[in-house]
């Protein structure tokens, strides 16, 4: 998607992985990247007044004394050809927003990766919604459900991943697969 636009939001409930697909994507884009990328966690904010210093210091880039810092990162910026990933925007979402158009009138090479629990609303940005994962099928009140096709939903995939990081031979038994179902659905698959 960052081919077709310069701005890609990804969006969903917390918890569903936007930040870890954001991370996964910034490196297979790495070699495409000839002026790198920068990893930007939004996240301790709390005065959407500080997202741009925040970027800056990320990045590395010292604001010159008597000197807007908007415009020295404008001169650093307008000819890299790089990726910027703005990680947890929705906390400070007007700012993120303001910071993001900003950061696309710097640098025509720039691209941006977000990710947000609600779109960044510029022109031009291109959503990629990220859902909870799929939960077990519900089944009859009484009923336990069957393990095999338990198995095969999402939600309780990532949650036997998690138990056997702690416990290695932890299973999805008849006499588990209600409670492991039950988890999952608690959670709404997250």
């Amino acid at each position: 998607m960052l081919t077709r636009s310069r701005l890609v939001t990804l969006t969903g409930p917390g918890g569903t992985g936007k930040t870890r697909l954001a991370l996964e994507t910034a490196t297979a884009l790495l070699p495409e990247m000839p002026d790198g990328a920068w990893w930007i966690d939004l996240s301790p904010l709390d005065d959407g007044n500080l997202a741009l210093p925040t970027l800056a210091t990320a990045m590395g880039i010292k604001g010159d004394a008597g000197r807007p810092l908007s415009e020295t990162l404008r001169q650093v910026l307008a000819q890299r050809q790089a990726l910027l990933v703005l990680d947890n925007c929705e906390h400070i979402i007007d700012a993120a927003s303001d910071m993001a158009a900003q950061l696309l009138a710097f640098g025509p090479e720039l691209r941006i990766l977000a990710t947000s629990r609600e779109r960044l609303a510029l022109p031009g940005e291109a959503l990629l919604p990220i859902a909870p994962m799929a939960l077990p099928e519900r089944t009859d009140p009484g009923t336990s459900p069957d393990p095999v096709a338990l198995g095969g939903s999402e939600a309780v995939q990532l949650l036997l991943d998690r138990a056997r990081a702690v416990a290695p031979s932890f299973a999805l038994t008849a006499e588990n697969a209600a409670a492991v179902a039950s988890l999952c659905t608690r959670l709404d698959g997250l």
